[in-house]
């Protein structure tokens, strides 16, 4: 009986060990289910915490420097503004000039206004703008600057013989309407710049270029001549100029022409095809002394002097052509004949 008793009350130990693991482990097993359920749950909070304050510092540094590229940005465009507004308002040109010493930088029969400003190398000149100043060397960029526009550059560097280069690109000259002798006796001279140089008002450019014997060429591309009405003495005597474009040129208005490209000695070829001489009434020595002229073009409806006036044509070679734009033809002129050709005639000994 006693064994019976312990063999009973082993094996109820062993049920109870069973029941234990069947029923008591779930439980607990469950609660750990619990714990490291909840032990993620903070874990996986704490995450989208910190993954959450990290992405609102990302898109606060992307805001901050969003802010700054666009401060700076702004201050950019701003100074850039600042600095086309000074641009547009600042009206000036530069010389360089071969003299050292004392030397006028103007012309002394130019009225037209003088500089408020002189700079010498992009330094300022002190005192009062005068027209002679001290040049101590001849690399230095002089630069006269205007505050308010001016209407008239009549002889403005009439014969100031020492300069070599002249850029107009940033002068306001929209309200000039007389440029005549500007740069006459520049002998000098061998470099201008006209690019932006408006002349859109201009209506006298009588000797604007006279005497310039060592301009090798000038770019009238952005010339209007529209309102012109004298270009007497022009380009007279620029002796080095061996070509020159005016065929852009507008002379409907013209009524003086006379020696406008007299002794041009290195001249070879003239497009007069869009100049009107209807309103023209002086030819005078127009191409006097042009010896190397070889060809002209001329339009028949336009022009309407007589080819052999001795007054124009004094002195020229006697072998020039002259191509007179009729319709859809060219007539070859010389002293002698007058044929028919083709527009390569233009072409032929050039």
């Amino acid at each position: 009986m006693e064994e019976e008793s312990k063999f009973i009350s082993v094996i109820s130990n062993q049920i109870k060990s069973q029941l234990n693991s069947y029923i008591l482990n779930p439980i607990k097993k469950q609660n750990e289910f619990i714990e490291n359920m909840n032990s993620n749950l903070v874990k996986k909070k704490n995450q989208r915490k910190y993954s959450q304050n990290k992405r609102n510092k990302n898109i606060f540094v992307i805001l901050l420097k969003c802010f700054i590229i666009f401060t700076l940005t702004e201050h950019k465009i701003s100074s850039m503004n600042t600095n086309r507004a000074l641009q547009s308002n600042s009206s000036f040109i530069l010389l360089k000039s071969s003299y050292v010493g004392t030397q006028n930088i103007l012309a002394s029969d130019y009225n037209g206004g003088y500089p408020d400003k002189i700079y010498l190398n992009e330094n300022l000149v002190e005192g009062t703008p005068t027209n002679a100043i001290d040049l101590p060397s001849t690399d230095l960029i002089i630069k006269l600057e205007w505050n308010d526009k001016i209407n008239n550059c009549k002889n403005m560097f009439k014969g100031l013989g020492n300069i070599t280069e002249i850029d107009l690109g940033n002068f306001d000259s929209s309200l000039v309407t007389d440029t005549s002798f500007m740069f006459s006796s520049c002998s000098s001279l061998t470099s201008i710049n006209l690019n932006n140089f408006i002349t859109s008002s201009v209506r006298n450019m009588a000797g604007m270029f006279r005497y310039c014997s060592n301009l090798l060429s000038i770019d009238f591309s952005n010339f209007d001549t529209s309102l012109v009405t004298t270009f007497d003495e022009f380009l007279r005597s620029c002796n080095k100029l061996i070509s020159v474009d005016v065929s852009s040129f507008n002379t409907s208005l013209v009524t003086d022409m006379g020696v406008m490209f007299r002794e041009e000695t290195n001249l070879k070829f003239l497009d007069l095809s869009n100049f009107d001489f209807s309103k023209s009434n002086s030819f005078s020595n127009l191409f006097k002394n042009c010896s190397s002229l070889i060809y002209m073009i001329l339009n028949s409806i336009k022009f309407n002097f007589n080819l052999t006036n001795s007054h124009i044509f004094d002195n020229i070679s006697s072998n020039i052509k002259f191509c007179v734009n009729e319709d859809t033809r060219f007539i070859l002129f010389d002293a002698n004949e007058i044929s028919i050709c083709s527009s390569t005639c233009l072409n032929e000994n050039i």
